[in-house]
């Protein structure tokens, strides 16, 4: 039900949006950030339990914890960088949007260089290397 809540919510902040939009007031940015900003908070609160998951996940993988660890970091990252994207595109701003959006996939790049070494040290064992 949450999620109709939700649909139902970002459904009327655009109509409302688009009414302030085509009335030529910038009220519609305010609109545009708070309901996505309200969003998120609900997005927060699911958070919680997927954590709790993830934990109970890396307690069966021995050693695993650090890689499951960077996972969510690349996710969260991916997630804030797609909410700024986002609002810098609706903000008339695309230009800026794209160098965050490069931003976020240097930063992924960069986190995610200890799971790809270690991707190519357990090749290398396999292959013999």
């Amino acid at each position: 039900m949450e999620v109709l809540k939700i649909a139902a919510a970002a459904v009327c902040a655009v109509f409302f949006a688009m009414i302030l939009k085509n009335a030529g007031s910038q009220l519609y940015l305010l609109v545009t950030m708070a309901v996505s900003i309200l969003i998120i908070i609900a997005v927060a609160g699911k958070l919680s339990g997927i954590i709790a998951q993830i934990t109970k996940l890396s307690a069966y993988l021995n050693g695993a914890g650090q890689y499951i660890s960077l996972l969510v970091k690349i996710v969260g990252i991916a997630y804030v960088i797609q909410f700024t994207a986002d609002l810098c595109r609706d903000s008339g701003y695309s230009a800026v949007a794209g160098q965050v959006e490069v931003f976020g996939k240097i930063t992924i790049a960069a986190v995610s260089i200890p799971v790809v070494s270690l991707l190519f040290e357990t090749v290398a064992k396999c292959v013999g290397y």
